[in-house]
């Protein structure tokens, strides 16, 4: 006898919730076929004995092992099937969303050979990966694996990342089955150490039209290089921002720049700028796009501090679902680098209070009337307004 594959997809089952699984059968061998299976199915769950399937409703949670289905032939001949199984608690952490958040160094929706097709799984909770998961993609005919990316993860969602090689093709876009998530002894857990639920269920896709690949082609070099960063305004006193005033941030590359949405030049700005004003985070919105500068700006408001100056991190800038590009069509680099600032002297910021600038009861007062020669000692009326008025 013998089985179409010796690996079976990964299954995945819930603690309470009822199973019903078949199983792939073997062909050929002498005789009627039996069947067995190693080690014992989890509790609750049992090897059907009139059909090749897995049924019951399981019990309690059992990490990820790896089962052998053997089929038996009637003068003893063997072929076996290895797939892993497991069970998660109810409770377990869930898969709640699979998304490539990748695009084609060439724009539009092609893949490269060297391009990377980055996949991310978001979960319900917090999660926490051990040693190398995978995720296999259908590129095509095959099926290749891409790798957990630790570097890009988060604490809800973990990346996977695979290059392109020349002789993936794939015409209708890539595919992610629900059993696509394989560990292989490693781990994906809850922080309580609860091991997560895997199948990505009604999550998983095919044939994503936004994600073809030809590796016939080469990946773009890499694009234009942030050259500069420069803080362009100035406090209108001293060298503190107050409410209302704007700080003006203008991004520099090394070569011209065009901001597309997909395969269209995108006229509408659609990026921004981190900016740190004492512990807090504030987003300078794109404000204009020259040939080869960003400008970016933010507007203080009430309550804005930062007494050692503003602060611009190497990855303080994101695109909004656009992607900029030189002229060619080559992918800018975003990452500031040597650019970034931390604590800008003579970039300060003093939001003050509630008020957003300084105000009088009113713009007008009595007419003050004196006569020479008489000495004067008359208040005048005072505004009111953030921080210490001059």
């Amino acid at each position: 006898p013998t089985f179409a594959s010796t690996t079976g997809h990964a299954r995945r089952y819930t603690v309470g919730r009822t199973v019903s699984a078949t199983l792939p059968a073997a062909t050929g061998g002498d005789g009627t076929l039996s069947y067995t299976i190693r080690p014992a199915l989890p509790a609750g769950l049992l090897l059907g004995t009139t059909a090749l399937t897995i049924t019951g409703t399981p019990t309690a949670a059992k990490t990820e092992t790896t089962y052998t289905l053997a089929a038996h032939d009637a003068d003893g001949d063997t072929a076996t099937l290895a797939f892993p199984l497991a069970v998660a608690r109810a409770d377990a952490p869930k898969v709640t969303s699979v998304s490539v958040t990748s695009r084609p160094s060439r724009g539009g929706r092609t893949y490269a050979a060297g391009d990377a097709i980055v996949v991310r799984v978001g979960f319900d909770k917090l999660v926490v990966a051990g040693g190398t998961p995978r995720l296999a993609l259908g590129i095509g005919t095959a099926t290749r694996h891409a790798s957990f990316d630790r570097t890009s993860s988060t604490p809800r969602s973990l990346d996977f990342r695979y290059t392109v090689v020349a002789a993936d093709r794939d015409p209708d876009g890539i595919s992610v089955a629900a059993h696509a998530l394989t560990l292989a002894g490693d781990r994906v857990r809850g922080p309580d150490g609860v091991q997560a639920h895997l199948d990505l269920g009604s999550h998983a896709f095919a044939n994503a039209s936004t994600h073809k690949v030809d590796g016939s082609l080469a990946a773009l070099v890499a694009g234009p290089a942030v050259s500069a960063v420069t803080i362009t305004s100035s406090p209108t006193r001293g060298n503190a921002y107050r409410a209302g005033e704007n700080i003006v941030v203008q991004v520099r590359f090394d070569g011209n720049v065009l901001q597309y949405d997909g395969d269209t030049v995108e006229r509408g700005l659609k990026t921004t700028l981190a900016l740190g004003v004492g512990t807090a985070t504030r987003q300078a919105r794109a404000a204009a796009l020259g040939t080869q500068t960003l400008n970016f700006r933010y507007t203080v408001v009430a309550g804005d501090r930062d007494p050692d100056g503003i602060s611009i991190a190497a990855d303080a800038l994101a695109l909004d679902g656009v992607t900029l590009r030189g002229i060619g069509g080559e992918v800018a680099q975003l990452d500031l680098g040597s650019h970034a600032i931390a604590d800008a002297a003579g970039h300060l910021v003093d939001g003050g209070g509630t008020a957003t600038r300084p105000s009088f009861g009113s713009p007008t007062a009595v007419a003050l009337t004196y006569t020479a020669s008489t000495a004067v000692d008359q208040a005048l009326p005072a505004a009111t307004g953030s921080g210490t008025l001059t």
